[in-house]
């Protein structure tokens, strides 16, 4: 019988919970494959992000490091002309610059040593402005805030790198193109750094542009008329400063060239913005504050206003306390020909002298405001010019050291500069000045003598002008001083009281001014120049323009003593002939503003 072979059992069938499971495993496993990607793209991602955001901060970083150097490299640029002296030097080539021996030399010269944010900052300046002259001097354009006014312009360039301590790569390379704007302040009939008050008795009209970078106070007791634009730093207020009363008379302000608006009076000091609408533009308050140089009258060699001067005339107290007058060069030292010349030449004689004529003994003039009797120096103009006129050549040299004539064009015309030096340094005088008379038409009397071009006269002292000055054939004409005071076509010495006379100055004058403090009122524009005697029913006719940068040095009597003067009937204008430039007055100060054209960023 045949044999059977067995056949295999068949396999158990799976259940359908195994068949789960495995589903369950494969989910898993691409599920964890998915998330696994998820989580290498989101740390790609974010470390990606990290990286950019890096990126982004050094980049900014580096970007404003560059920044802070253009601006502090275009304030230094603008410091020079604050300083009354422009950018010398040369540029480093703008091939590979600040590399190696291209570094330039000077004001314009790679600066290095700067480091912002762990940046350290390159910086360097090109000279852009235009080769010819004409093309540097214009008028501010309609529309921007000093419209109208003259300005002589010079054009730079400065570009700045920011590179990453200890890295060689550049993170930002910036430049911006600039011009530096000197515009003189004699094309204002007011000009002040500190606060400006103008609160007259008598009706007042002041044709011409107002500026100060402070706050501006007005309460005039009858009127006031301000002609012209006005310009603060900070606000206008209807009241006076010290008291914080308000006069009632009213003010106006043009709106236009011809027409004038009144301004809000007193029933809220502080006159508010939309009152400002009417005006047209023409007040504009709190902008930026202009930069304007100190007051330069300091006689020391390298200063502007001594080293410039054509005459340099130094009244030393020597050891046995006499005053010695000298004339000196631009380096201080003594001029020996020109010293002779003053003391023993006929034709010079009473051109200087000095009040008291010896050191012992007090002069003559008593200032009343300073409670003192002066020590002077006085100056017959017409006698001084003549002593000038006809002196040897090589007697009285010019700024560029060539002999000096009346009609001398550098600086725009004759600076006459007058200061005081004591043999002990230890002493400090007081009750000091200048005196000028003899000055109705300025120039000499001689014939033949040419025509001055103007003339403008220093002192760090307090100055004197007694008389009509500039009155007959105008010049122009400025003094600059640590005050100014002017004594009428009447005034005497000898007077027991004096009563003024009408008496007529051409002149701009930049003086200093008291600070209105502790209730106590500093005069205001309306006494501006110092007056000392009895003005009733006179007139003192002004044209010029009223600059104050700081507070007098000296002369600090103040304003408002009994008995001391009353005030004249006030005929004051800006002198509308300053707008010509070329009708400024020798070394006429200026305020310095920067306009920006262009600003980039080249990576």
């Amino acid at each position: 019988m045949p044999t059977r072979t067995a056949r295999p059992s068949p396999a158990p069938a799976r259940t359908t919970a195994e068949h789960r499971a495995g589903y369950a495993l494969i989910s898993v496993m691409i599920a964890m494959m998915v998330l696994s990607a998820l989580a290498i793209a989101y740390i790609s991602i974010t470390l990606g992000n990290q990286r950019d955001t890096s990126n982004v901060a050094n980049s900014l970083t580096g970007f404003y490091a560059a920044e802070g150097g253009l601006n502090i490299r275009a304030e230094k640029v603008r410091g020079k002309f604050v300083d009354y002296s422009r950018p010398a030097g040369s540029s480093p080539a703008t091939a590979t610059p600040c590399q190696g021996s291209n570094v330039g030399s000077g004001d314009f010269a790679c600066d290095t040593s700067l480091t912002l944010a762990q940046r350290q900052v390159a910086t360097y300046v090109l000279d852009t402005t235009d080769p010819d002259p004409a093309k540097n001097i214009g008028v501010v354009n309609p529309g921007e805030t000093y419209a109208g006014l003259n300005y002589q312009q010079y054009s730079y360039r400065v570009v700045s790198e920011a590179q990453r301590q200890g890295s060689p790569d550049t993170e930002a390379r910036l430049q911006m193109e600039f011009q530096s704007r000197l515009v003189p302040m004699f094309q204002f009939a007011a000009f002040y750094k500190n606060d400006l008050e103008i609160n007259p008795s008598p009706a007042m009209t002041l044709n011409g542009r107002v500026h100060t970078n402070s706050d501006l106070y007005l309460s005039p007791s009858t009127s006031l008329k301000i002609g012209g634009r006005i310009t603060t730093g900070g606000d206008i207020f209807r009241k006076r400063k010290e008291s914080g009363g308000c006069d009632a008379g009213p003010v106006t302000v043009s709106d236009t060239a011809s027409t004038t608006k009144t301004m809000q009076g007193c029933s809220s000091a502080l006159v508010p913005d939309s009152n400002f609408t009417q005006f047209n533009g023409r007040v504009k308050t709190r902008l930026d504050s202009l930069t304007v140089p100190k007051q330069p009258l300091s006689p020391v060699p390298g200063e502007e206003l001594f080293s410039k001067a054509d005459l340099r005339i130094v009244a030393r107290r020597d050891s046995a306390g006499v005053w010695l007058l000298e004339a000196r060069n631009a380096d201080g030292l003594l001029n020996t020909a020109a010293t002779s010349r003053l003391k023993n030449a006929p034709d010079c004689a009473g051109a200087l002298s000095m009040n008291p004529a010896s050191g012992a003994g007090t002069g003559t003039f008593n200032n009343r405001r300073e409670e003192a009797r002066q020590t002077l120096i006085e100056v017959n103009q017409r006698l001084l010019m003549n002593c000038i006129h006809t002196a040897p050549a090589g007697t009285f040299l010019n700024p560029a050291g060539n002999t000096l004539k009346l009609d001398d064009t550098t600086g725009n015309g004759l600076v006459w500069n007058f200061s005081f030096q004591d043999a002990d340094a230890a002493k400090t005088q007081s009750n000091l000045g200048v005196r000028v008379t003899d000055a109705a038409t300025l120039g000499s009397g001689l014939a033949g003598a040419p025509a001055v071009k103007g003339l403008t006269i220093v002192t760090d002292q307090a100055a004197y002008l007694q008389g009509d000055f500039n009155k007959i054939g105008w010049k122009p004409a400025s003094v600059l001083a640590d005050t100014v005071n002017v004594l009428s076509n009447s005034w005497s010495d000898s007077a027991g009281t004096h009563t003024a006379s009408d008496t007529e100055v051409n002149a701009a004058f930049l003086a200093g001014t008291d600070i209105t403090a502790g209730g106590k009122y500093n005069g205001g524009l309306e006494n501006y120049p110092r007056f000392h005697e009895d003005w009733s029913g006179k007139t003192f006719r002004y044209r010029g323009s009223f600059v104050s940068l700081d507070q007098p040095a000296h002369a600090s009597g103040a304003w408002g003593k009994a008995g001391v003067y009353s005030p004249p009937r006030r005929d004051w204008d800006y002198d509308s002939r300053y707008d010509n430039a070329a009708n400024l007055p020798p070394l006429a100060p200026r305020f310095v503003y920067l306009r920006q054209l262009l600003f980039a960023r080249n990576f």
